[in-house]
């Protein structure tokens, strides 16, 4: 334990990152135990067993399907964060680099997969302790009714997640991190410099080194153990009867790349993004002093800078994964193929960072939606936010557009892609290489023509902002 709080943090992430070899072959044999045994089943069994039977059967192997898939994807978010952690270190040594994405990228991105990983974590210890997910799905409320189970309490899971949210605060505080980030004031900007989130990045190293000691506990228990479909579980509750539709995925997909279509509306966001980024700039002499120290008017100007900041790393991480997939076409690789850094570090890890971003954005503009409306709550979510608008709220033109935009079907996509992506299953971890490819393709247009569509009602908020840049009238109301 000495040795290892001397070790450099990313250097603590890569020893454990080191486990998955081993962990992935014992993947690997109890995915080959379950192939072998579903085997035997369609060669000695299905052609002696009843329709009742047989529906039996298929329902326990989709169960043991999902369960499994459920713990690979935990173990992907717990990689992931350790690389990110890993990379929030190499980050700050190169902080002069602009030419890629900053440490706190990297940090943000980490508490988002370790969050997501413990939501994974609870849904798969809910369904073999046997939760009644009629009482609640969040993490806290299965953690509760589990607790009162002796049999839970003697697992690893209660054991990693009581010191990480009981006896620390590694858990609250990444929790704080990622809600600010997602859902209201990103948290960095109540730090002067990125070196300052060290004891984040910390909590995140933290919860990862646990969720690797709950992975090995689970895949032990998945190489000895059946585990009998619980009748009363419904897996499309859960996300796991999504599918794809190849025939939409290849309409849209087709045109945006041969007609270029995809890039020329990434570089026509860039300009506009850029556009309003140097609009800050230009009266920061005005409202610098006003951010020397963290007060509700330095709340408000970053309110508004925060929005643009966030749109402008999810543009970048779509041109970084489009650059990506242009190399790879031209070295004649599969998309996947090309990865920066760290395994699964490929396009889709910057279009999923994209999507998160861009979601996270329409809830920070419903709370700038509440600032200069006075309507919905300051704490609403963009959804939440635009369902509480009457029609005769409406005549505001502000109001209007974003009402409108929470109409189309790129933010209704968007939206349920998130959903399904941070609570459930990332479907494309799943699917044929080339059903992944088409569908990771799909999202990045959908995402960039989301960053699109949001120009208006950006351009509506700045144009209130840059009349009121530190807040002064909204005080005097």
């Amino acid at each position: 334990m000495e040795k290892q709080k001397k070790m450099k943090l990313d250097q603590r992430c890569l020893e454990i990152i080191n486990r998955n070899e081993s962990l992935n072959s014992l993947f690997d044999e109890v995915s080959a135990i379950h192939k072998e045994a579903e085997e035997h089943y369609k060669i000695k069994i299905l052609s002696t067993i009843s329709k009742k039977q047989k529906e039996h059967f298929e329902l326990q192997w989709l169960f043991f399907a999902y369960l499994f898939s459920l713990l690979e994807d935990i173990h992907r978010y717990s990689y992931l964060a350790l690389c990110e952690v890993a990379l929030y270190e190499k980050r700050l040594e190169e902080k002069e680099d602009r030419s890629f994405f900053s440490s706190r990228y990297f940090l943000s991105n980490a508490s988002v997969h370790i969050i997501g990983a413990w939501e994974r974590t609870f849904r798969l210890s809910g369904i073999l302790y046997g939760h009644d997910f009629t009482k609640g799905t969040q993490i806290k409320k299965i953690y509760q009714e589990l607790k009162k189970k002796d049999e839970f309490k003697d697992t690893e899971v209660f054991l990693q997640f009581k010191k990480l949210r009981e006896d620390s605060n590694h858990l609250p505080d990444i929790e704080d991190f990622r809600k600010g980030n997602d859902h209201g004031l990103s948290s960095h900007v109540k730090f002067e410099k990125d070196d300052d989130l060290k004891k984040l990045a910390n909590s995140c190293y933290e919860n990862g080194r646990a969720l690797y000691e709950i992975i090995q506990f689970y895949i032990f228990r998945f190489q000895n153990e059946c585990f009998l479909r619980r009748s009363e579980i419904d897996l499309r509750n859960f996300g796991w009867d999504l599918k794809i539709d190849p025939a939409k995925l290849d309409a849209i997909t087709s045109i945006e790349f041969k007609r270029e279509l995809l890039p020329a509306r990434i570089h026509r966001c860039r300009e506009y993004i850029t556009g309003y980024i140097n609009a800050f700039l230009a009266i920061a002499q005005k409202t610098g002093p006003f951010l020397t120290k963290y007060d509700e008017n330095s709340i408000y100007i970053l309110q508004h800078s925060d929005v643009i900041w966030r749109l402008s790393e999810a543009n970048n991480s779509l041109g970084y994964a489009y650059s990506l997939m242009t190399k790879a076409v031209k070295k004649n690789k599969e998309l996947n193929e090309l990865e920066i850094y760290y395994r699964n570090m490929d396009y889709a890890y910057y279009i999923e960072s994209a999507i998160s971003r861009i979601y996270s954005v329409y809830d920070k503009i419903a709370i700038l939606l509440h600032i200069h409306t006075g309507e919905g709550g300051r704490s609403n979510t963009f959804e939440q936010f635009i369902k509480r608008i009457t029609d005769e709220n409406l005549k505001n033109e502000l109001l209007a557009i974003a009402k409108n935009i929470f109409e189309r079907e790129e933010y209704q996509e968007l939206n349920q892609l998130r959903q399904i992506n941070f609570h459930y299953i990332v479907k494309e971890n799943f699917i044929h290489i080339v059903d992944r490819e088409w569908s990771h393709s799909y999202n990045m247009v959908m995402a960039s023509k989301n960053i699109e569509i949001l120009e208006p009602l950006i351009t509506k908020i700045m144009d209130y902002y840059l009349d009121d840049p530190v807040g002064m009238k909204m005080n005097n109301q």
